[in-house]
């Protein structure tokens, strides 16, 4: 029997039509899974974020059974700036991670030597511990509610305007734990809310002007707004069209939880709040 000799036909590889067939493919899976991803790494920062202002919140409350005071505005042993975080250091010294929020890590870029910086949803904030950047200085992502230090002869320096009864000035004086907020997501180093106060209208900066030390300093976005740019001027009205996104808060019962911005008026921020004198609707942003 005779064989042919026939000739192989080699291929020579993919065609264009198929290179740009697979590239389309990939391209589609990745515009799939990025989403995904997105989502993931938010929520994660979120979880971390939430242990964070638990921890510090425990470590306040450390802080005052051991030395039975709350804490000073003024801490002269780590500087007379330093407020809260120069008195709690050692107990977050060897962990500083626990001042950043892992979505807001970056330092802002402008300097103000002579008060500090503010953050915003995704940069912490920077305080000079002596009246100078140049000197000592504490960066962190964290508020402290402003009515939770030590009054000074009557008055509580965070807000000399205040009446004294707004402020805790002792543990056993929070009556309700799990509805008071000791630690959260925040601008400055401190906010001091009170049942008139508006929201602020940029939702990505929140307020920091001196007149904006209570709610404008907690309300912007950063955690549960989706993958859209936080919006810088939200005029909405905030009972009839709430915007999207929360904040992180820790409790004074030691629990920890995220907040949509326009409940935060829910919770009793100072000693004598008054749910009753909250505006409702709520008033329009700042």
């Amino acid at each position: 029997m005779k064989v042919g000799n026939s000739k192989l036909k080699i291929q020579g590889g993919f065609t264009l039509i198929e290179l740009l067939v697979v590239i389309a493919i990939i391209a589609i899976l990745a515009a799939l899974l990025l989403p995904a991803l997105s989502a993931a790494k938010q929520r994660a920062q979120q979880i971390r974020c939430l242990s964070n202002v638990k921890q510090l919140t425990l470590a306040y409350f450390m802080y005052v059974n051991e030395t039975g005071s709350m804490v000073n505005y003024s801490d002269t042993n780590n500087g007379p700036d330093s407020v809260w975080c120069g008195s709690l250091i050692q107990y977050y010294a060897n962990t500083t991670n626990l001042l950043f929020c892992p979505a807001a890590t970056t330092v802002p870029a402008v300097v103000n030597a002579s008060i500090g910086d503010p953050g915003n949803s995704d940069h912490c904030w920077r305080r000079p511990a002596y009246g100078t950047i140049s000197q000592l200085q504490y960066c962190g992502s964290y508020a402290l509610n402003g009515w939770l230090y030590a009054l000074n002869n009557g008055v509580n320096p965070f807000n000399t305007t205040a009446p004294a009864n707004y402020t805790f000035n002792k543990e056993s004086a929070i009556r309700y734990s799990s509805q008071t907020p000791a630690f959260m997501d925040g601008t400055w180093v401190d906010a001091g809310p009170v049942e008139t106060d508006p929201p602020f209208h940029n939702l990505y900066t929140g307020g920091f002007l001196s007149s904006y030390t209570g709610m404008e300093r907690i309300t912007f976005i950063r955690h549960g707004g989706g993958s859209g740019v936080a919006n810088q001027n939200y005029t909405a009205n905030w009972s009839a069209s709430p915007p999207p996104g929360a904040i992180n808060m820790g409790m004074a019962d030691g629990h920890a939880e995220m907040v949509g911005l326009p409940k935060l008026w829910t919770y009793y921020w100072h000693l004598n709040w008054n749910p009753g004198s909250v505006l409702n609707p709520l008033p329009n942003p700042n």
